[in-house]
């Protein structure tokens, strides 16, 4: 009873030591609370004595941990425990130089484990308790004594290993060197090491102290005799330094090259960041991952203020603010810099610029003239938004001066950073004949949407031929439910029989069966109306459905370009905020083969980008990754039918971007 208590007692101050969660930054939360239970049932195991199970699930734990983990000291405990219990099972089988070496392996990377007793594994434990990690400069407790400084010959090292490179680390652009003390004996081998740098990243430790068992040294000499010396060295990582000056292309990776950049520029390196943040910057804007282009634009304007260019300084920070409106920067910790900025506040919609009054267009008396382009470009779409099929539209509100120039422009919806920071980089060249009230220049609001939408009637745009024209008769006729049947026959069709090939004849498809889903009162009319936009490759963008009373107002309202709730991503952001992902509720069905796909043998994986809303139903689905016209179009209807647990905020629900996938496999 005894044993079993002071076991226990060992067990819960051991697990103390892990924190309740770890932030994105350290580690995902779905490995965090894996390893934690695989850490408890080792615990278990131990106490059972069953000490091969522990010690071969620990190498396999061990690895997972080094290949998962990023930064933090919450997770050097973790990390710190598998490597003692490994130790303990080692020492019981009787393994006792490898059982020394992960102890210390552990108290190097949380010291807190010099002091955790282990005598409650019984002899495998207590026969580790007088191993404990040498202070640095310091002879090991169970080793031979050290020469007196000045009295030898330093030892050389005659080859070295690099340690490998953890997957979470180059992943994230990390890279720093490790600086260790080690005793070298007489032998020429690595007794004892102790590191010397803290750590921030214990898997970096871990593997920079694992390679040196790899290294090979000249030992050190007093009077012709090898002796056993201390010699301190640090340790490169290749691998981490190869990943880190590559190009950026993981979140991880983004932001912490970001936070590497904001330190230096709070250190007063703003000359050499610029030209790093530049760079930086021009790459993100090829990258659909959210928020970390307007993280980038923050930096190059707190970079640009602070070397004198002002006036790109403004212009990027406005734009920021148009990327990621409301983030609350401590621009007071930015000197100079910081103060120049605080002045260039984002305008609020339908706000005017300081020192300048406007109107709406709309509100110009009869007899006045509203502005008129007469020069500017157009966006430059990102290159992963070149399919016909990605949400390009991005609606802004320009304010359009007295001389006729675009200033202040706010952006009101846009699915991506990328194509709204494109659509204010054009409209910033455009020129207008400004409004004229009284025939005097005004300045006017003027709200704009990119791509131009050119309204045109549903049925000028829709293939009205045979069983198409059918239906098209019984929507304007408000038959729903006859519509609703025959439009899911169309669908049908272009599914199966290869009419899918047109993407308008497709999109007219879906739009019916949305038509005829809002006029019956249905729920999936929204998220129908969306998937026929997006497979017509644009060309229903500029529909107008005012032919079918409610029902086409119903949908028209719901167009995206007219959404300004705010909408975030799941996961964590750099803004230090994590949005906990949404949940799929069982249900909704699953896509089913086309026949000519399943004969083709086509297989493979769909991935859809859509908005989970706030009530959980799916909305806005795209193809970012597809496999036939047919196939897509399948699981885009599909998906309409999924219902989600909807992601949160702080315990909140929001609406949120999500990636959802689709896997089709032939018997």
């Amino acid at each position: 009873m005894m044993r079993t208590l002071c076991f226990s007692a060992a067990l819960a101050l051991v697990l103390s030591l892990i924190p309740m969660q770890l932030s994105a930054q350290q580690a995902p939360e779905e490995s965090f609370s894996r390893w934690k239970v695989d850490l408890q049932t080792q615990e278990e195991r131990l106490r059972r004595q069953e000490w091969n199970a522990v010690a071969k699930a620990s190498r396999g734990l061990i690895e997972e941990m080094v290949d998962g983990m990023v930064a933090g000291e919450a997770t050097s405990p973790m990390l710190a425990l598998a490597l003692v219990q490994q130790a303990v099972a080692e020492s019981a089988l009787g393994n006792r130089e490898e059982a020394v070496w992960l102890l210390h392996l552990g108290q190097n990377l949380d010291a807190r484990f010099r002091e955790v007793s282990l005598a409650s594994y019984g002899p495998a434990g207590a026969g580790l308790e007088r191993f404990r990690l040498r202070e640095p400069g310091g002879a090991p407790v169970a080793g031979p004594p050290l020469p007196a400084a000045g009295s030898y010959e330093p030892p050389q090292v005659l080859g070295q290993e690099d340690p490998r490179a953890p997957k979470a680390l180059a992943d994230s652009c990390i890279a720093a060197d490790v600086e260790v003390e080690v005793m070298i004996g007489a032998d020429g081998r690595v007794i004892e090491p102790v590191l010397l740098t803290g750590q921030k990243f214990p898997s970096l430790a871990l593997v920079a102290l694992e390679s040196l068992r790899r290294w090979r040294f000249e030992p050190a000499r007093a009077d012709g005799m090898a002796v056993p010396a201390l010699l301190r060295t640090r340790i490169s990582n290749r691998g981490l330094r190869q990943a880190a000056a590559a190009p950026p292309e993981t979140f991880q990776c983004i932001v912490m090259r970001l936070a590497d950049l904001d330190d230096r520029l709070r250190k007063g390196e703003g000359d050499t960041v610029l030209p790093a943040v530049e760079k930086l910057v021009s790459r993100l804007r090829k990258l659909p991952e959210p928020g970390v282009l307007a993280a980038g634009l923050r930096t190059l304007a707190l970079a640009e203020a602070g070397t004198g260019r002002k006036a790109e300084a403004s212009w990027h920070w406005l734009v920021s603010q148009n990327l990621q409106p409301g983030y609350d920067l401590d621009l007071g910790a930015q000197g100079e810099a910081g103060a120049f900025l605080a002045q260039h506040v984002l305008r609020r919609s339908g706000e005017a610029p300081a020192g300048l009054e406007a109107v709406a267009v709309a509100d110009l008396p009869p007899g006045s003239t509203p502005p008129r382009k007469i020069e500017g470009e157009e966006p430059a779409i990102p290159e992963f938004l070149s399919s016909p099929q990605a949400p390009r539209w991005v609606r802004l509100q320009l304010v359009i001066d007295a001389q006729g120039r675009v200033v202040e422009p706010r952006v009101i919806a846009g699915r991506h950073d990328a194509m709204r920071w494109a659509a204010l980089e054009a409209v910033r060249t455009w020129r207008f004949e400004p409004a004229r009230r009284d025939g005097q220049p005004v300045a006017v609001f003027l709200d704009v949407e990119l791509p131009p939408r050119v309204e045109t009637p549903l049925a000028e745009i829709a293939p009205l031929a045979g069983a198409w024209g059918e239906v098209h008769a019984l929507l304007l006729k408000q038959q729903w439910s006859e519509a609703r049947n025959r439009a899911l026959a169309l669908v049908g069709r272009v599914t199966e029989e290869g009419g899918s090939g047109d993407p308008v004849r497709s999109g007219a498809a879906v739009a019916f069966l949305a038509l005829a889903d809002a006029g019956l009162g249905g729920s999936l009319g929204d998220c129908y109306w969306h998937v026929a936009q997006s497979v017509s490759g644009g060309a229903l963008y500029h529909a107008d459905l005012s032919a079918y009373g409610a029902a086409g107002a119903l949908l028209e309202a719901g167009n995206p370009w007219l959404l300004d709730k705010k909408v975030f991503r799941a996961g964590a952001a750099p803004t230090g905020e994590t949005v906990e992902r949404p949940k799929k509720i069982p249900g909704g069905g699953v896509p089913e083969y086309s026949t000519r796909d399943r004969l083709a043998r086509i297989q493979g994986t769909i991935i859809v980008d859509a908005l989970i809303a706030e009530d959980g139903r799916v909305a806005q689905p795209w193809v970012v990754k597809g496999l036939t016209p047919r196939l897509d179009l399948k699981s885009l209807l599909t998906l309409c039918n999924w219902r989600f647990q909807p992601a949160t905020l702080d315990g909140k629900p929001v609406s949120v971007y999500y990636q959802l996938s689709v896997s089709f496999r032939v018997d």
